[in-house]
């Protein structure tokens, strides 16, 4: 028994505490066995040496039986709950982490359900956004189709009413000529004439001849647009209207703003007749296509200026004198500004030997003013346009009602070309006021306030150097264009061609 006892003890103090989890049963068993045979082999020695059974008095059993009987079974417990206790505890962490998981889990899918399902709402809007817009566009469609067909219609429609005109044309064009042939018949004689308007158009004069130039055999600029009526339309607020245009072989143009020669157009008139111009460039139907007196209108002439404009001034006086102005830089304002006359300078007098003089600049009057004070108040550089129902002169009166006219008046003026046609020589009792002389002005030239000029024309462009070159009526070339005053004896040839 010793030996079987000492074999299993030494067996049990062999066990690796790292196995005793998995060597604890059989150890148990073995345990039980030992305990089997004590009980059975030596009960009343046992009996005898423990009155006192329990697993208190282990101490004062033999050394031998201790390990197995009363260590292991005191140490079983002992590591069974020390086992329970830290597979519990990792059974709490295991569980804990679990519902940490678990908790992360539910969170982020309610995350993603908030996501998913404010997707599914931007989708549903997204879809009926585009439902709409397909509604728009096949309605869009049809109005387009609809439209189309209606275009195609009246093309095919236009289409038949033009054969229609070319048709009734053909036939209108067949009895004129019969009927031409029938006028020769009965009176060979006479002659229609035709007044003729060029079949350019630009935005001035000097935009027509920039479109018709071109250059000569000899390589030389050239231009083929003629002197003559031209329609114009500086700006496209702006109705087109017939003006003379002054052009020579160079390309030189001048779009004259301003006729007078016999008093027969009224230049005593409101601001937006001044605006918008009156009177007409030509009488077409004059049989010679007469010239005729007009203002262009304050606004065409704003639109019509480039970058540097010249101004050209033509005038004639009752004695049959004639002479002309220029100056090389002319501008005047929008009519925001008042059509404020801005630049009046480089001026060049008559090349033909009369003494002309800026009158625009001022004048003294001679025995008729007061001196340097008149000429400063009679300097229009600078002023604003006025007219009778417009006074913006520097004058305590209206000038423009006291002459009658419309002008770039200060207080008042040495020069004023829209002032009363009083034909030459007139006096007081003639003007309007019984009192302050109102007739056409120049009075540099004149040197007489009571001298009212017979003719005057202004025209604004650009010189090229062929217009003013030639005095004495000797012109190189006498085809001055349809529509040229050859009654009024001017000693200047425009050269125009």
């Amino acid at each position: 028994m010793k030996n079987f006892v000492d074999s299993k003890s030494f067996e049990a103090s062999a066990l690796d505490q790292v196995g005793l989890e998995s060597h604890l049963e059989e150890a148990y068993k073995r345990d039980q066995e030992t305990v089997e045979f004590i009980n059975s082999s030596v009960r009343s020695t046992y009996n005898s040496w423990l009155p006192n059974q329990g697993r208190e008095t282990c101490g004062q059993l033999h050394w031998s039986l201790c390990p197995n009987m009363c260590v292991v079974e005191s140490n079983l417990e002992v590591d069974f709950q020390e086992i329970r206790g830290n597979k519990m505890q990792q059974f709490r962490e295991f569980e804990t982490d679990l519902k940490q998981r678990k908790d992360r889990i539910i969170k982020d899918l309610e995350g993603k359900t908030y996501d998913i399902s404010k997707l599914e709402g931007e989708t549903k809007s997204q879809q009926g956004d585009l439902e709409k817009l397909e509604d728009a566009f096949i309605i869009q469609l049809k109005h387009d189709y609809q439209v189309a067909t209606k275009i195609n219609e009246d093309l095919h429609a236009t289409k038949d009413s033009f054969n229609d005109i070319a048709a009734q044309f053909t036939k209108l064009n067949r009895e004129i000529k019969n009927a031409h042939v029938d006028c020769e018949d009965q009176a060979p004689c006479m002659a229609v004439p035709t007044c003729k308007i060029g079949t350019a158009s630009g935005k001035s004069c000097a935009d027509i001849v920039n479109t018709n130039m071109d250059t000569d055999s000899a390589g030389d600029a050239k231009n083929h647009a003629l002197s003559g009526y031209y329609l114009i339309q500086p700006a496209a607020n702006l109705a087109p209207k017939p003006t003379i245009c002054r052009n020579d072989i160079l390309g030189g143009s001048f779009t004259v703003v301003q006729n007078r020669f016999d008093g027969s157009e009224n230049f005593d008139r409101n601001w937006d007749d001044y605006k918008n111009g009156f009177g007409m460039a030509a009488d077409f139907n004059s049989p010679a296509c007469d010239e005729a007196e007009f203002w262009l209108g304050n606004e065409y002439l704003f639109n019509i200026q480039e970058n540097k404009n010249a101004l050209v001034v033509d005038m004639g006086r009752v004695n049959g004198q004639s002479a002309l102005v220029k100056y090389g830089n002319f501008e005047i304002g929008n009519e925001r500004s008042g059509y404020q006359l801005r630049a009046a300078d480089e001026f060049s007098d008559d090349e033909c030997g009369a003494k002309v003089g800026n009158s625009l600049a001022g004048s003294d009057f001679g025995d008729q003013g007061y001196g340097q004070a008149d000429k400063r108040k009679t300097n229009h550089i600078g002023m604003k346009f006025s007219t009778n129902d417009r006074d913006n002169d520097k004058a305590r009166a209206n000038c423009a009602s006291q002459d009658r006219s419309g002008w770039w008046f200060n207080n008042c003026s040495a020069a004023n070309l829209n002032g009363i046609f009083h034909g030459g020589k007139y006096s007081q009792k003639d003007t309007a006021t019984g009192e302050f002389d109102d007739g056409i002005l120049w009075n540099t030239w004149t040197q007489d306030k009571w001298e009212a000029l017979v003719k005057t024309q202004m025209a604004i462009g650009q010189d090229k150097g062929a217009m003013l070159s030639v005095c004495d009526g000797s012109s190189v070339n006498t085809d001055n264009g349809p529509g040229y005053d050859e009654n009024y004896e001017s000693q200047y040839d425009y050269s125009y061609n």
